[in-house]
Order: structure tokens, then C-alpha cells, then sequence
């Protein structure tokens, strides 16, 4: 269902949960890979050569470019001569015309970037698809030695209604430890809170950011959480065993997000289990 897959498979044993609010508003997977001793040219001709595979779709295109320049001796009194260097690509990034797809390309890395829109968030399994197709054919041009690692990526914006002359106690939604004691700290008016984890009988590696965002007209309290759920061991170019690495770890993330937060906030976003 567009716009309530925010978070899809959320669930276990024949059943499935989605989310009629979710909170998300960006999300990306990202592939890095090693080339070897022999690395192939890579340049602009190269990264156009292959956003031009997806030009139908991506039409857009930026390019971030590195100038180089020299430092020489100068005279007093007279102008120093600036000789520019070679230019080189750093990345390339195309997009669709609405601004809601990304891929982006470096010599090492790509990945593939859907950004929530008023129509809701496509899901994780088209998401998947899109960076599936992106990994085969980077595999495909660029013949890479090996996949060094994957990463899953959110961003979410979590909305919370409150009264401005109210104190909003956060331990009542989330669960990752910003509590201080009010009787040296007082209110807490803003924070950053982050925690790099490993999660039980896996060998993926959690990042997890959450931190205040204010409301700029100030009727809600908002909180960002970055998410970043990576692989690096025991992985293979072939695209089934990527996509099952994937799956796999979609699955563990989405169970530490919902640990995240109390019922209370767990409510909020509607949660709606539906069978398989």
C-alpha cells in the first residue's frame, strides 16, 4: 500500500506489520567495493557512460569536481600567478524529475537514494529492486574484485504534539537512554544522542543518531533518527546472496527501530498487522 510502507515487515510468523504514519523520510542502500590492483580508468566519461544506462528514468545529472592547483615562489610587490592543476570527478548524482530518486556514483561506491514524498515512500522492496539493478550493472562495467560492504539507511523525522508551557518527558517515547537528572541539568533544551552497536548473533555493525529538531513555528517537538545498518563479512558479488544480505539485514533494523521506542510512541505511528 503506497504511503503505508513506510516500515514493511515488521512482523514475524505469518503475520506482517505496517505503519499507517511513518515516520521516514529518506532511506538508501549503498555498496562499496574494492578494485584491486589494477584499477580501470574511471572519469567523467566512465560515470556518464553508466548513468546513461538509466537515463530514461534518471534524467537529471550533477557532478562534483575537484580542482587542483600549484603553490609557487613570488615576487614582493607583484601578483602571485595561479596555475590551475587537472580537474578531476569526485561523484556523479542523477536523479528522476520529481527530485524523489537519487543514484549516486563514485569510483568506489554507489547507491541508490528514495526520498519520501506527499504520495508516501515506496517501500523497501522497490527500493531494493532499484539498488539491485544498480549494484548488477556497476558489477557488470566496472568488473569490481570484490563487495567490501552494504549499508542499509534511514532517516526519520518523529513528530510529537505538545503544549509549549508543557514539559515533555522523553523517556515516555524513546528508549535509548537521554535521560538526566533535572536536579543538577534542569531541562534539557536540545541534544545529540549516538550509539554504535553490534547486534546479537550477527556480524552487522548499527549505527544509530538521534537528536532534537525544531519546530520552526514551534507546535510540535520533532526528533531526527539516522539509521545505518551495514555488512562487511563473508560477501560475494553474485546478486542473490546481496539480496538476501539485504533482506536480512532490513529485517534487524526494522527490530531495533521498533525497540527504540515505548508504546506510547510506538502508537503514534499506527501500526497495523495484516497476514502475510
Amino acid at each position: 500500500m503506497r504511503g503505508h510502507a513506510g516500515r514493511d515487515r515488521l512482523g514475524r510468523r505469518g503475520w506482517v506489520m505496517k505503519l499507517g504514519k511513518p515516520p521516514i523520510i529518506q532511506a538508501w542502500i549503498e555498496f562499496r567495493f574494492d578494485h584491486g590492483d589494477e584499477r580501470r580508468e574511471w572519469g567523467f566519461k566512465e560515470a556518464s557512460a553508466y548513468l546513461d544506462r538509466f537515463q530514461e528514468a534518471y534524467p537529471e545529472r550533477e557532478a562534483l569536481f575537484q580542482r587542483q592547483f600549484r603553490i609557487e615562489k613570488v615576487q614582493r610587490h607583484r601578483n602571485p600567478e595561479v596555475v590551475p592543476g587537472p580537474v578531476h570527478v569526485q561523484a556523479v548524482r542523477a536523479s528522476n524529475t520529481e527530485g524523489s530518486r537519487y543514484i549516486q556514483l563514485t569510483r568506489d561506491a554507489v547507491a541508490c537514494n528514495f526520498l519520501r514524498t506527499e504520495r508516501g515512500y515506496d517501500g523497501f522492496d522497490a527500493l531494493k529492486a532499484e539498488a539491485l539493478e544498480k549494484f548488477r550493472v556497476y558489477v557488470e562495467m566496472y568488473q569490481p574484485t570484490r563487495l567490501l560492504e552494504f549499508a542499509v539507511h534511514y532517516v526519520d523525522l518523529v513528530v510529537i504534539p505538545f503544549e509549549p508551557d508543557k514539559t515533555l518527558d522523553l523517556e515516555e517515547y524513546f528508549t535509548l537512554g537521554i535521560a538526566l537528572p533535572d536536579s543538577a541539568f534542569g531541562s534539557i533544551l536540545n541534544f545529540v544522542v549516538q550509539y554504535a552497536t553490534q547486534p546479537p548473533d550477527t556480524d552487522y555493525a548499527l549505527e544509530v543518531r538521534l537528536q532534537d529538531e525544531r519546530d520552526p513555528q514551534g507546535l510540535n517537538a520533532r526528533f531526527r533518527m539516522d539509521w545505518r545498518l551495514s555488512g562487511s563479512h563473508e560477501l560475494t558479488l553474485a546478486e542473490a546472496d546481496v539480496a538476501a544480505r539485504l533482506e536480512q539485514a532490513h529485517d534487524r533494523l526494522l527490530g531495533c527501530f521498533q525497540k527504540s521506542f515505548t508504546e506510547k510512541a510506538w502508537q503514534m505511528f499506527e501500526p497495523i498487522a495484516e497476514e502475510k
